[in-house]
């Protein structure tokens, strides 16, 4: 893995980030080039944090958040369309959390309710809690 000191150029950020996408925070900004900011959040879109917010695109959002929903925390606002919103959720029930308050429809929350369920593998939400945990 390369230290710090040692990424220069764009081949090299590129090799950081693949071996590990969080090697992002050490790579210097001029080198975090669209095509290695979107390497990184496709390995681990919680990395997203360490894009520098002028050089965040509807693309690397979108990628960050189909890898991991709750990537859409790190997100801003601005980037945070209804598709942006609709892969997080659909990738991770819990994501509904970081979605703007106008963009959350009744389709959206059926969704984000839908993938919470698969994600606790419960056969129905109205299942006590006793029954579920043997209490």
């Amino acid at each position: 893995m390369k230290k710090e000191q040692e990424i220069k150029t764009e081949a090299d950020a590129l090799e950081a980030v693949r071996r590990d996408a969080w090697m992002l925070a050490h790579v210097p900004d001029e080198l975090k080039t669209e095509t290695v900011c979107l390497e990184a959040v496709q390995r681990d879109g919680m990395v997203v944090g360490y894009v520098a917010e002028d050089r965040l695109t509807r693309k690397i959002c979108l990628a960050a958040v189909k890898q991991n929903g709750l990537a859409l925390k790190g997100v801003p606002e601005r980037c945070r369309t209804q598709a942006v919103c609709e892969a997080a959720v659909r990738q991770n029930g819990w994501a509904i959390d970081a979605v703007p308050r106008r963009l959350q429809t009744g389709k959206l929350n059926a969704l984000s309710n839908r993938r919470i369920q698969e994600d606790a593998g419960a056969a129905d939400i109205d299942t006590p809690l006793g029954e579920l945990y043997g209490g």
